[in-house]
C-alpha cells in the first residue's frame, strides 16, 4: 500500500522533524549548559542567566495557545532557536556584572553594567526581534507563525534580561568572577 499527496508528505515532515527535535534538543541544551558552566564557573550563575530565557520560551507558548495556535513543523523548533538565541542577553548581562564586580562594589557593578552593556544587549535583542517579525510579511504561513512567536519569545527574554536577571543579581548578592 503506498499513501501520497500533500496531507501524507506534510504529516511525515512533521513526524520525523519531531523526533529530530526530541533527540537533539537535549544535546543542543547540554551543550549550551556545559559551555556557561564551564565560562562562568558557576551553577547559579548559569540558572540565572538561563531563567530570562526559559521565561521568554513560556511566554512565547503561552501566546500560542492564547490565540489558539497549533504546532508545526517549523515552529516545533521555535524552543531550541529561542533557548540558543535568547539565552545570550542573559550571559553578556551577567559576564559583564562579574567581572566588573570584581573591583569590589557590587551594586556599583550592576549600575556600570546596565549603563554600559545594557544599550548593547537591547539593541542586539531588538534587532533580533524585528528580523524575526518581518517573517509575517512571507508567503508561507508557517514561517509567518514562527516568525511571530519566536519574536515575541525574543522580547520576553530581552525584557527579563534586563530587568528581573539584574533584580537577581542585586538581592541575591552575586560575587563578580
Amino acid at each position: 500500500v503506498h499513501f501520497g499527496g500533500t496531507a501524507m508528505v506534510s504529516t511525515y515532515i512533521y513526524d520525523i522533524t519531531q523526533e529530530d527535535m526530541a533527540a537533539l534538543t537535549p544535546w543542543a541544551i547540554g551543550a549550551i549548559l556545559v559551555i556557561m558552566i564551564v565560562a562562568f564557573r558557576d551553577l547559579a550563575g548559569t540558572a540565572l542567566a538561563l531563567v530570562s530565557t526559559g521565561l521568554g520560551i513560556l511566554i512565547s507558548h503561552a501566546a500560542m495557545t492564547a490565540l489558539s495556535v497549533s504546532l508545526n513543523v517549523v515552529l516545533s523548533s521555535m524552543p531550541i532557536i529561542l533557548f540558543a538565541v535568547g539565552s545570550a542577553y542573559g550571559i553578556h548581562l551577567l559576564a559583564r556584572y562579574q567581572a566588573y564586580a570584581l573591583e569590589g562594589d557590587r551594586a556599583g557593578a550592576l549600575v556600570r553594567t546596565l549603563e554600559q552593556t545594557g544599550p548593547t544587549i537591547f539593541v542586539s535583542g531588538l534587532t533580533t526581534a524585528v528580523g524575526l517579525g518581518s517573517f509575517v510579511w512571507m508567503d508561507i504561513a508557517p514561517l509567518r507563525t514562527f516568525g511571530l512567536f519566536t519574536s515575541i519569545g525574543i522580547l520576553a527574554t530581552l525584557l527579563f534580561s534586563l530587568t528581573l536577571v539584574p533584580a537577581v543579581i542585586f538581592l541575591a548578592r552575586i560575587p563578580g568572577r
